[in-house]
Order: structure tokens, then C-alpha cells, then sequence
């Protein structure tokens, strides 16, 4: 930091021109020409806003003060000259000794308030009463010069600032004309902290001695704010220094008005480097002689007090703020408003209106509907820097609808009557007499006189401020006229106070000849309204009253009456709001009528005049009572069942006399879609009645409401009763005989007895037997008879069952709504027969099965018997017993067509009849066991297997000796047997033969050493081996074939073609691809793709298959399609049971057998070995090396499923046959 010379370090220096402090700051004031009241207005000025006061500019004599900080100040000097051991006799002043300081202050520095223009945003700085000062030669410079560097020699330079003394006898002649010296008086002026914006004027002399220096902060952005200025006397030759070396500061806190001071010689001894203000640089004379005073300006945007006012409905504030004065005037104002749950930072920021008389205002809305809630409101003003700043002012209001409830109470205190009221004064005092007389409520005038002034020779003129609002937002002044008798009088019209209603205060004021104001008394005048008299008037019968108010007075006279009318019931609910106007008798009167509103009992009518002021006031109120319409004790309903139409019947009723009508709303729909409101018809013993028709009602039935609404002459329909009804069919009789002459084919059901509401549309039959749980179930329209009964004959072939059977008939109502309307039954008897087996022959391994005693009231048609030996019945066979006699049936089984299994089987016996029904008759169970028994089995490809059961006598072996018919035995091969317990086989193989056709087997048994015949089995073999040839798998997926393409092809050798796919599914292009592949030659076999997961599904399957196939003759097998996620989860034994029940079906009815899996599900999810020997294989494996099965070899070889062949679209599965 710089440090300057003398005024540094040399404790006694040169005279500073204004170094002074201040026992108050002075504030630029607000020139709104108010003027303070004298003692005698005190009471009541608080009241009066808009009235003149005076302000005086006060003069600030701080010699005192700082006389006070040079006495400090000596002390201080006294101790660095002891530290330094020098003495300073050159600045003693005459009559005092060497080292003291005399000092006499008293220039002053004023911002007068006369040329302060705070709209304008300009103020004028003023230095007075410019004291002697000391201006030293050039040679006392350099002498001061020398001291301070001695100084700083010495090393006792420890104060942060210079120590000025004041030299008043010795430089007085020196500094009588600072011009001649070289001097000259600047003021710097700032208004931003970091002083960037820092300006310096030059004061002008003024012929009074004083200078003056005019601000605009104009030349600082328009900022409205504090402003800080320092005054500065330089002398001599100037230089730049640095403004942080001059720290004397006079600041004020305006709000308090409490005043900071910093004397010039404290602030020396006290101020150090760290707490030296930054400022820019300044000039400074050749010699260091300035002098330093700072001073704050007000110039902050002001106004008056920020009010808010609730809307009569509580809904809306009206914010108003008066006297708004900011610095070179405002670009707008604003209103910042929150919630007080909220911070002021999320506040509402609203633009205010200027009126006319200069006020701004802002109406905020608000809900009065909410629980009670205060919202905080500040005022700010735009400055021409575009700067928003709060001029002090705010306030608080509540959105609770009880602040208008509460002004509207005190609107009708304030309407009370009063008498007129002339203003009491003290008992002691007989001058000024303040009366209101000829007050004139209608016409809205009062007069105020004032008589026996005390002062009435001083008098100039007589003012009266009167007002009604709280807030004198409605005060007027008026200047009373003398009357000849030396009283004043003024006449008060309520029109100059917006039409308040409510006490007048009315203030007296005298104005004297010298200008002085003196407060002399006050009075007020109560201007209320008068009620009049309100009253209403009916007869018991009407259905209308008359409200009449008379000899009511509004204050000022009312623009229009308004009646608020409701029923006291239900709160406010019907309130309704009329315009009233004066009859010939200067009444206000209104008809009302009460069908316009929801209640009886008590009234409530409420006056209300609109003033000329747009505002609505209470006037009087009263109340009447509208007797109770009539109302009904019981509701009776006959409604006899099935019936068209039913009658409500109304009694008990009370006040009768006021009931003009009775409505019975009645409805059947839920969403009341089929109302109807009758009108009930009054009986001549006082009840009513009313019919009510279903037609009427869309022909609904169910649960009818009926409700029951009574209509007084004089109001509205009224909720009294209700209660129900249910509307429903009448349910019928129904019968059912057998209509077929005993033969159980046909019965007819008959519907008698039965209504439905409106009628019937027409009668459906639901019939089905109680065995199979309505899988029988069949729907049917009844026949209507002349007698108006309903029937329909039942077909007992529809249902095939016997047993017990359920008619029920529903009846269709004009509505379209089905009615349930009776229900009966009847039973169909089940055919009888016996069963018995005979002639049980185990050498030939057949046995006989009779069937007697056959029962079957409606004739038979077929007998069915079911055979099997295995316990899952994969090897059962229906057979078709020939007929021996009307009654009785038989047929030989052979075990030849059970696998050739001995041992128990099982029977049972259907019938089915004349009228559909097939069922199990009758069960039998028999054994047979072999003895010699010779078989053959057909394993295809050219092979046969043939053996012999049971071998009489101890039989160490067997032969099968066997050649083809062509050419005798010259292809004879014995084959020996294989022994399985008690059978012996062997495999007679074509290939092994010159010859197909018919062969021969001869059965010889090893005996002790010897050969014995045991007999001899004949058959023939027609296979024809077409090895290794290419062929194809087909289905639905590939449509469209070409056969002829297909069979010129290397892949036409054979087609496996798909007939059906689970238990039901038949391909549809089955039939086509089988005719037209073998019209072209290429050889054919099946394939079926099941999902059976039982034995009894898949033997389902296979009738379905053998059904299908209806003999057609095939090349190749019929194969059993198993890989589908039915089987995947069951036992690998349990699918080759399944895969031997399908096969044996398709074997006994002569076709070759095969399977077809891939070879993951051959080696885990099928049983192999426990596959019937006859039952060929064919693996898929997509891959180009052969697949394996454990145990079996492979026929057929599905190696692609992607292949292309000519006359077929898409892929196609290939396969090779071995």
C-alpha cells in the first residue's frame, strides 16, 4: 500500500476542511409535502393520512464532538513524541504551550432537503461554515518532509493513519482565501460497493461562502439506493493518490435512525492497512493537504403503507400501496406474494395497476373454500436500471371465507339506526362546538357545523377531513364556509366517500392567518341503513307467498333490491336470487313460488340493496313456513304370477288436502332404462292407484322397484315410499309317455300350465339322459297345440343311452328373455341277455361263445363281442356273433387271432337296439389251455414264424421241415426249433427257398430219441424283396403332387403316405394320394401319427385307422407313427405296449405291421425287446450313416427331411427300404 509524506507519519499536520462527525446523518426525505401536527393534533394524527406537513432541514454541529476526539487525540501525540524524545515547538499556537493541539471545527456538509428531488432522482451537496485553516509555506512542507522521514529513521512510524492538528492562530491569515492558495473543494460519489462506478464533481463557490456540488443519479444507472460521498479539500500542485488512504466515514442506518460516527482523529488512531477500503486513484496535491468527510445519501424507492382489503365473498385481496416515490421514477411495480408455508424465494411476482389517484393495486385471488391459510405480500419497484428493489413496505392476509363473513357482519352493524349525534365536548369547554345536522340518509348528505371558535379572529379557514373506511381510503377534506353568524358550514354527500355505509369520523381543523394548523375536535355520524318492515304472507292451499318490504332507507338511496329466497332444509341448496323492483305504493314485493324450490317447513327471505357504488348491503330479513305436503302410510302390490300387468295400491295418506298429485316412478332395468312414472288415480276412500302394464316396461321380468314421489300445490315432486315387486314366469306341469307303442324309440313331452309376463314368444326343450353327465344334451322347439299346451317328441337314437332322462322347457318372453317354466322325466329300460362258453378245444385253440335270453324292447340291430387274453387288452377282438334265433347269438374264438396266447380271456357282450342304444349286456370269463397246438405268424419281408404250444410226451426237441409247393420239396429246409418255456418256433425265411406261393410245414417232436409228427401247417408266402430302393414319407404339408413326376423319378420306388393323426384327424389328402400314387405305379404303404398314451387310446386309434383304410389293399406296412410329447414322459415298456395294441388291430385285420421313431427314442424311450416279433422298424436318422436299433434290424430308413423330388413343392422326407 502507498504511503504519502507528512500526511502519514508526522502526528501533528495540516488543517482538514470538513473533518467532522455527526450526531445524526441527514437522509434525503420523501417531498410529499407532509407536514408533522402540532401537540393539540397528536391524539388523532395517526389517523389522518393526506394532510400537509411541514419538514425542517436540521443544521448538524458536530464542534463539540470534535473537540472531544482532539482531546483523545492529544494524548496520543504526547505518547510518540515521548517515544521518539523529539519536541514540536513549531506547532504551538499563541497562549498555548509546545505539543498541544487546539482545534475548531465547524464547516458542515448538508444535503439540503429543499433541493432534494427524490422523484427526479437528484440531491445537491452543501459545505458550510468553512473553518481558518493553516495553509503552510513551501518551506514548512520540506520541514514536514524532513520530520517524517526522521521519523521513519527512528523506526516509530506505528500508526496506520496521519494525525492532523489543527494550527487556528498561526494559519488563520494563510488560508483566508483558499483560491489564492491553491485550494479547491471535490466530492466523490459512489453508489456500488467495489466504488467501480465512482464519480468526482467539483464543488462551486456560492456568494454566501458555502459550495455546492448537484448529484443526478442519472450519471450512475438510475441505481435507487444508499449512496456514500466524501468531500476533500486539495491544495497545491495535485498528484494521483490512492483513495484508501483517507478512511473518515459518517454513515446512518436509515431504517433505524441510529447514526454510526467516525471522527477523523479516532478513525486516525484506529483505521490500519487490512480495514483500508480498495478505491480507485484520486489526485493529490504536490504537498498532502486533503482533507477527507464521507456522508450517505438516501435515495431508495419509498411508499406508504401496503394494504390489503378482502372481497366480500373472500375469494380475491386487494392489494394497494400509496405514495410511491422512487429515484427518477419507476418503470412498474410489482407485488411479491407466498404462501407462509413457503420461503419468500418461491414467491408470486404480480404487476400492479396505477389508478387514477396515483395508487397502484392488485386484486390477488385467493380460495376461500380452503382451510385457513396467510400469505406474506411485499412491494417492490422496477428502477429505470431495470433493477427490482423493495421499498419497505408489506403486509399479511388470510384466505378464510370468515374474513368476509366478518366484514359483512360489520357491514350490518355499521347499518344499524342511529340517531343523529352531535359531538360531545369536554364540560368544561364552551368554544368550538363541532353538530352534524340535516342529516338525510336517503339522499346520502349530512351538514357539519362548527360554531364558538376560540381562535375566530386568527381563523383563515375551517378544513373538515371526513371518512368512513378503516383504512381512510375514502377520506375527503372540505373547507367549511362562514356563515354570517361566524359559524362554518359544509355539507358531507356520501357520493364523495364511494357510498360507504357505516360511522362517519369527521375531524376539525382551523387554519390559522400565520399558516399554522391546529387540530380543534372531532364527532362522527352514523349513516345506516333502515330495515323498514319485511314480512311474507300466504293461504294453507297456495302455492305461492308474497314477500313485501316496506319504509326500508339505504343510505345515499339504492341503484336495485335483490330477495335472496331458500328453504332452510339442506342448508342453502335452493337458494334463488330476485331482482325487485317498487310497486305503485313504493313497496318492494315478490311472488314466490315455491315449486321452484326443494323444501317445506321453515323459509328464509333476505333484503339486499345495491348502493351506487356497485356494492351489495344487508336491508332486512324474515321468514315464513310452507306446510308439509302430504305423504302415504302403505304401498300394497297384487301381482298375481305370470300375469301381464300389476295394480299399486296407495292408503294410509295424510294431508291429503295438500297433495295435488301422486307419481309412481316403477322400472325393472338396473339402469332404469324401462322407467315409467304413472300417475296414480285417487280413490273415493282416499287412496290412490295405479296399473301397471309389463309391455310398457320392455317386457322385463324380475325385481320391479316401485317408488312413491307425492306434489303439494305449492312445491315440487317429494321422495315418500318405496318397496318392490318380483315379475316371473308361472312354471308349467310336464309329462312324458312313450309315444312308440312300447318300443321305447320315441316319447312326448308335454308343457301345460305355464305364463310368462306379456306372453310367450315361443318354448325351446333341453333333453338329455342323466348317464354321461348331458354329453347327450340336446336343445329343441316345442310345438305349440291348439289347446295351448306345449309338446315335442323325443328320439331316444339322439341319445343312445338308457336309464332315466330329464325334460326341462324354457319359455322365450317378448323381451327376448329366456324363462324357465317346468321340468319333468322318464326312463328308457336297458337290453338283457345271458353269456356262456363251451366246447374249449386246446389242440385247435378255439372256443365257443353263446348268447341267450336277449331282452331289447325296441329290437336289436347288432351284438358285438369284445375278446382279449392280455390285462391291458392288447389283443382284444370284437367279434360279430351269427344270429342262431331271435334271441340268440354265437361265434368260435381262436387264439390264433390273441397272439396266440393260452390261458384266461375275458368276455363281454353288446347289444345295440332298435332306438340307438349300445351297451354291455352281460360279461363271462373262460381258460383254455394247448396241447399240441400248431401256429404260424406272419413276421413279412418272406419271412413266417411257426411253432407248436404245449408238445405232448417228454420232447427233447423240434423240427420244422418246410418247402415251397412249386416243384415239390426241391427247396425243403428243416429248421429247428427254439424252445421259450413250453413253445417251440422257428423262422421260415423266403430267401432260403427257390419259390413263393403256398408252403408246407411239417412239425415232428424229438420223443426218447424218435421223431414224431406232430402235425402240419400250411401258408403262403408272396413277398417279393424290394431292397435297398428310394422312396418317400408324404402328408397334408405336401399338396398338389404330381404322382406321374414322382414315379419317373429316382425316388418313385415307394410312398409311405399319412392317413390319420391322433384318435380322430383324418389327412385330407389321404384318399387322393393313395389312388393317384398307385394309378402311377409307385407301391404304397400308411403311417399314423398317434398320441395315444394308453393301450385303450391306441387301440382307439387303430379301429380308426382299420375304418379308414375300409379294406384298401397296401404294398407296403401300415407303420405306428410314435414321437410325439405325449409318449416322451412315459415308460419306455409302456410305449411298446402301446405300439403292440395298434399293431395287433391292424395285424388281425391282415396288414403288415411296422413303427417308426428316431433312434434316440428306439435306444431310451421304447422297450424294443418287448415288441411283437412281426412289427418291422423304421429309424429316422438324419445322417448319412445307417442308424442301429438294439436287438432289431432296421427296414426302413428315413434319412432327410429336406430332400427335392420332382412333381412335389417344398421338402420332402426321404427314406430307403431294405
Amino acid at each position: 500500500m502507498k504511503k504519502t509524506g507528512r500526511c502519514r507519519k508526522r502526528t501533528v499536520s495540516f488543517l482538514l476542511v470538513a473533518a467532522l462527525t455527526f450526531s445524526n446523518v441527514f437522509s434525503v426525505l420523501a417531498t410529499d409535502g407532509s407536514t408533522a401536527m402540532d401537540e393539540n393534533t397528536a391524539s388523532d394524527a395517526g389517523q389522518i393520512t393526506g394532510s400537509p406537513v411541514a419538514e425542517e432541514n436540521a443544521q448538524i454541529d458536530v464542534a463539540s464532538e470534535k473537540q472531544e476526539s482532539v482531546s483523545q487525540e492529544k494524548g496520543a501525540e504526547e505518547e510518540v513524541l515521548g517515544e521518539t524524545g523529539e519536541e514540536e515547538t513549531d506547532i504551538g499556537t499563541p497562549g498555548n504551550e509546545a505539543g498541544e493541539t487546539q482545534t475548531d471545527l465547524k464547516a458542515k456538509i448538508e444535503i439540503p432537503a429543499e433541493t432534494t428531488d427524490r422523484a427526479a432522482g437528484t440531491f445537491r451537496v452543501k459545505i458550510t461554515e468553512l473553518s481558518p485553516e493553516d495553509m503552510l509555506e513551501p518551506d514548512d512542507v520540506q520541514q514536514d518532509a524532513q520530520d517524517t522521514q526522521d521519523m521513519q529513521n527512528a523506526g516509530e512510524a506505528q500508526d496506520a493513519q496521519d494525525v492532523v492538528k489543527v494550527q487556528d492562530e498561526q494559519n488563520t491569515e494563510k488560508t483566508q482565501n483558499t483560491e489564492a492558495a491553491g485550494t479547491k473543494i471535490s466530492v466523490a460519489v459512489w453508489y456500488l460497493e467495489d466504488q467501480s462506478d465512482i464519480k468526482w464533481f467539483d464543488a462551486v463557490g456560492q456568494d454566501d461562502g458555502s459550495y455546492t456540488a448537484d448529484i443526478s443519479i442519472s450519471d450512475f444507472d438510475y441505481h435507487a439506493g444508499e449512496y456514500k460521498l466524501h468531500t476533500y479539500l486539495l491544495k497545491g500542485e495535485e498528484k494521483k493518490i490512492s483513495i484508501e488512504d483517507i478512511s473518515d466515514t459518517v454513515s446512518a442506518d436509515i431504517e433505524s435512525g441510529e447514526t454510526t460516527e467516525t471522527g477523523i482523529l479516532d478513525e486516525a488512531a484506529e483505521a490500519t492497512e487490512e480495514t483500508a477500503p480498495e478505491t480507485p486513484e484520486v489526485t493529490e496535491p504536490a504537498e498532502p493537504e486533503l482533507i477527507p468527510v464521507q456522508k450517505t445519501v438516501d435515495m431508495k424507492a419509498v411508499c406508504g403503507e401496503l394494504k390489503s382489503t378482502v372481497s366480500k365473498d373472500g375469494k380475491s385481496y386487494t392489494l394497494t400501496v400509496s405514495d410511491v416515490v422512487v429515484p427518477a421514477g419507476e418503470k412498474e411495480v410489482q407485488f411479491a406474494v407466498w404462501n407462509q408455508k413457503d420461503t419468500e424465494e418461491k414467491a408470486d411476482f404480480v404487476t400492479a395497476q396505477k389508478g387514477e389517484d396515483g395508487n397502484y393495486s392488485y386484486e390477488y385471488p385467493v380460495d376461500a373454500a380452503k382451510a385457513p391459510e396467510t400469505f406474506e405480500a411485499k412491494a417492490y419497484a422496477v428502477t429505470k436500471a431495470d433493477e427490482k428493489v423493495w421499498m419497505s413496505s408489506s403486509t399479511t392476509f388470510s384466505t378464510t371465507k370468515a374474513e368476509a363473513e366478518k366484514e359483512t357482519e360489520a357491514v350490518k352493524k355499521k347499518n344499524e339506526p342511529e340517531k343523529e349525534v352531535v359531538a360531545a365536548q369536554a364540560k368544561d369547554v364552551k368554544y368550538n362546538v363541532i353538530s352534524v345536522q340535516s342529516t338525510n340518509v336517503s339522499a346520502g348528505t349530512f351538514r357539519v357545523k362548527i360554531s364558538n371558535l376560540k381562535n375566530a379572529s386568527k381563523v383563515d379557514k375551517i378544513q373538515v377531513p371526513v371518512w368512513c373506511a378503516e383504512d381512510q381510503s375514502d377520506i375527503k377534506w372540505y373547507d367549511a364556509t362562514k356563515q354570517t353568524d361566524g359559524s362554518y358550514l359544509t355539507t358531507v354527500k356520501l357520493s364523495n366517500h364511494k357510498y360507504h355505509v357505516g360511522t362517519y369520523k369527521i375531524h376539525v381543523y382551523e387554519v390559522l392567518k400565520d399558516s399554522t394548523r391546529n387540530f380543534i375536535g372531532d364527532t362522527s355520524r352514523k349513516m345506516v341503513v333502515s330495515p323498514g318492515v319485511f314480512n311474507a304472507t300466504t293461504s294453507a292451499a297456495s302455492n305461492r307467498f308474497k314477500a313485501t318490504l316496506s319504509s326500508a332507507v339505504i343510505p345515499g338511496g339504492a341503484k336495485s333490491m335483490s330477495f335472496a329466497v331458500w328453504s332452510a332444509a339442506n342448508g342453502q341448496d335452493d337458494l334463488k336470487w330476485y331482482t325487485v323492483t317498487k310497486n305503485s305504493a313504493g313497496n318492494y314485493a315478490l311472488d314466490i313460488y315455491l315449486k321452484n324450490f326443494k323444501s317445506s317447513g321453515t323459509y328464509n327471505v333476505h333484503a339486499y340493496a345495491t348502493q351506487k357504488n356497485g356494492e351489495q348491503i344487508f336491508v332486512n330479513s324474515t321468514t315464513f313456513e310452507a306446510a308439509e305436503s302430504g305423504s302415504v302410510g302403505k304401498i300394497s302390490v297384487n301381482n298375481p304370477a305370470g300375469s301381464s300387468s300389476f295394480k299399486v295400491t296407495l292408503s294410509g295418506i295424510t294431508n291429503g288436502a295438500s297433495i295435488k298429485a301422486v307419481y309412481v316412478p316403477v322400472w325393472c332395468a338396473s339402469d332404469q332404462s324401462d322407467i315409467v312414472w304413472y300417475k296414480a288415480a285417487r280413490q273415493s276412500d282416499g287412496s290412490y292407484t295405479v296399473t301397471c302394464q309389463i309391455s310398457k316396461h320392455q317386457y322385463h321380468t324380475g325385481t320391479y322397484k316401485i317408488h312413491v314421489y307425492t306434489e303439494s300445490f305449492y312445491s315440487g315432486k317429494k321422495f315418500v315410499k318405496s318397496t318392490s315387486t318380483e315379475v316371473a314366469a308361472k312354471k308349467g306341469t310336464v309329462q312324458a309317455a312313450d309315444s312308440s307303442s312300447g318300443a321305447q324309440k320315441t316319447y312326448t313331452a308335454t308343457l301345460s300350465g305355464a305364463k310368462i309376463p306379456g306372453g310367450i314368444k315361443s318354448v325351446t326343450v333341453a333333453v338329455w339322459s342323466k348317464n354321461g353327465d348331458q354329453d347327450d344334451l340336446k336343445w329343441s322347439t316345442a310345438t305349440k297345440n291348439s289347446n295351448g299346451t306345449y309338446s315335442y317328441k323325443i328320439k331316444i337314437s339322439d341319445h343312445k343311452d338308457s336309464g332315466e332322462y330329464n325334460v326341462h322347457f324354457y319359455g322365450m318372453s317378448m323381451k327376448n328373455e329366456n324363462n324357465f317354466l317346468g321340468s319333468g322325466t322318464f326312463s328308457v329300460s336297458a337290453p338283457t341277455a345271458k353269456v356262456a362258453v363251451s366246447s374249449i378245444d386246446g389242440t385247435k385253440g378255439t372256443f365257443k361263445i353263446t348268447v341267450s335270453n336277449i331282452n331289447a324292447p325296441s329290437g336289436i340291430t347288432k351284438v358285438q363281442i369284445p375278446v382279449w387274453h392280455d390285462g391291458n387288452q392288447g389283443d382284444i377282438q370284437w367279434y360279430t356273433p351269427s344270429k342262431v334265433n331271435s334271441t340268440t347269438y354265437s361265434i368260435t374264438v381262436s387264439v390264433k387271432n390273441h397272439n396266440y396266447s393260452f390261458g384266461d380271456y375275458n368276455i363281454h357282450v353288446y347289444i345295440q337296439t332298435g332306438n340307438g342304444i349300445n351297451t354291455c349286456v352281460a360279461t363271462e370269463t373262460t381258460s383254455i389251455t394247448a396241447k399240441d397246438f400248431l401256429f404260424y405268424n406272419e413276421l413279412g419281408r418272406g419271412k413266417v414264424e411257426v411253432g407248436i404250444i404245449n408238445p405232448s410226451g417228454n420232447v427233447s426237441n423240434v423240427y420244422f421241415p418246410t418247402w415251397s409247393e412249386v416243384g415239390g420239396q426241391d427247396d425243403i429246409v428243416w429248421y429247428e426249433g427254439m424252445q421259450n418255456g413250453t413253445t417251440w418256433t422257428a423262422t421260415v425265411n423266403s430267401a432260403s427257398h427257390k419259390h413263393t406261393g403256398a408252403y408246407l410245414t411239417h412239425v415232428y417232436k424229438t420223443i426218447n430219441g424218435e421223431q414224431v409228427m406232430a402235425g402240419a401247417l400250411s401258408y403262403h408266402i408272396d413277398y417279393t424283396a424290394i431292397a435297398n430302393r428310394k422312396g418317400i414319407d408324404i402328408s397334408e404339408w405336401q399338396s398338389g403332387i404330381n404322382w406321374s413326376q414322382v414315379a419317373a423319378s429316382q425316388y418313385g420306388d415307394f410312398a409311405m403316405i399319412r392317413t390319420t393323426y391322433g384318435s380322430t384327424y383324418t389327412d385330407p389328402y389321404f384318399y387322393a394320394n393313395y389312388t393317384n400314387a398307385r394309378n402311377a405305379g409307385v407301391p404304397v404303404g400308411i403311417y399314423h401319427y398317434t398320441r395315444a398314451k394308453t393301450v385303450a387310446q391306441a387301440q382307439t386309434e387303430a379301429l380308426n385307422v382299420v375304418q379308414i383304410l375300409n379294406g384298401r389293399s397296401l404294398d407296403l406296412p401300415v407303420a405306428f407313427d410314435l414321437e410325439d410329447d405325449n409318449q416322451k414322459g412315459l415308460s419306455a415298456t409302456l410305449n411298446a405296449q402301446i405300439t403292440n395294441a395298434f399293431c395287433r388291430i391292424l395285424s388281425a385285420n391282415g396288414y403288415q405291421v411296422m413303427i417308426y421313431s428316431s433312434e434316440s427314442w428306439f435306444g431310451s424311450s421304447i422297450e424294443t425287446s418287448s415288441l411283437d416279433s412281426n412289427i418291422q422298424i423304421w429309424c429316422a436318422k438324419w445322417s448319412s450313416t445307417s442308424p442301429k436299433v438294439t436287438g432289431k434290424s432296421v427296414d426302413m430308413w428315413q434319412y432327410a427331411s429336406d430332400g427335392s423330388v420332382p412333381g412335389i413343392v417344398g421338402n420332402v422326407d426321404m427314406d430307403i427300404l431294405y
